[in-house]
Order: structure tokens, then sequence, then C-alpha cells
């Protein structure tokens, strides 16, 4: 039987302090808070996601979209609050960072058609609060994302190890 090649492994030996505060501390907390607020109150959730012309028509019993969005937020809140201080491998990081990141490009496009939809895309003196807080939150994080990516504020050292 052939040995198998060695394979290498880049692991991150420096991480920019913003990309640690975040991935490691804001990340696993705003989305555990995220998750706990879809099944304990997800009428307050619906609430701040949703442009007002349809908070107005919220009907509780459409609950379970909100509790079925938190569970899948799980994986998420995990992959930042367990497998990101439990690997230094920059192949996950990018990996998990990569996936999120198309998470928050689908919620960018979902709040500028929400904009559109109400008539005020191109009027930010008339978005509300809401507006503001979940597109600057959410292009915040993914340009965060895609700096952390492409390798910005990363330094990393490649180390060849035997192959399983």
């Amino acid at each position: 039987m052939a040995t198998p090649p060695p394979t290498t492994t880049t692991y991150i030996t420096h991480l920019h302090p913003i990309y640690r505060i975040w991935f490691l501390w804001a990340d696993p907390i705003i989305t555990w808070a995220t998750v706990g607020a879809a099944f304990l109150s997800p009428g307050l959730l619906y609430d701040a996601l949703m442009p007002p012309h349809l908070s107005a028509a919220r009907d509780p019993t459409h609950d379970f979209l909100i509790r079925q969005m938190g569970a899948l937020y799980i994986p998420i809140a995990l992959a930042a609050t367990v497998l990101l201080r439990a690997t230094r491998d920059f192949a996950v990081w990018k990996i998990v960072q990569g996936s999120i990141l198309v998470v928050d490009a689908i919620l960018v496009a979902l709040i500028f058609s929400s904009l559109k939809d109400r008539e005020v895309l191109y009027r930010p003196a008339e978005w509300i609060a809401n507006d503001w807080q979940n597109l600057g939150l959410t292009v915040w994080v993914a340009v965060l994302r895609a700096l952390f990516a492409a390798g910005f504020g990363v330094k990393t050292e490649s180390v060849k190890s035997k192959s399983i």
C-alpha cells in the first residue's frame, strides 16, 4: 500500500482584534440572542425584522415561521461559539465566514427589496430606525467577513502533515 502524500494545513497565527472581537464574541452573542428571541418572543423579533407595512398585518399563528428561522440560526451560532474556538485552521474559518456571508448577502438583498417595495429605497430620509439598523449591521458584518476571507488582517503559516 502506497503512503499518501502529506497535506498542507494553513493555520492562523495572527488575527486582527476586530475579527477576534466580532467573530468570537459579538457574532455568537447576537446570533444566540436572535435564536432566543425567535423562541421566547417571536412577535418582538417579527416587528424588528419586518417592514412596517407588513408588521401591521402580523398574525400570531405565523410565529412558527419565526421559530423555524431561529432553529436555522442555531448551526450558525454553534459554529461561531464552538467551532471557531476549537480550531485555527484558516480554511475552516473561511468556510464558516463565507457561508455566513451568503446569508448576509441575501439579507441585504431582502432589505433593499423591502425598501423598494415601500417606495423609499431612494429616499433614505424616510427610512425608519429598523431599516438603518438592519441594513447597517448586515452590511458591516458582510464587509468584515469579505475582508477576512480575502486575508486582510490575518497572518497564516502553512504546516505539512501526514494524510489520514
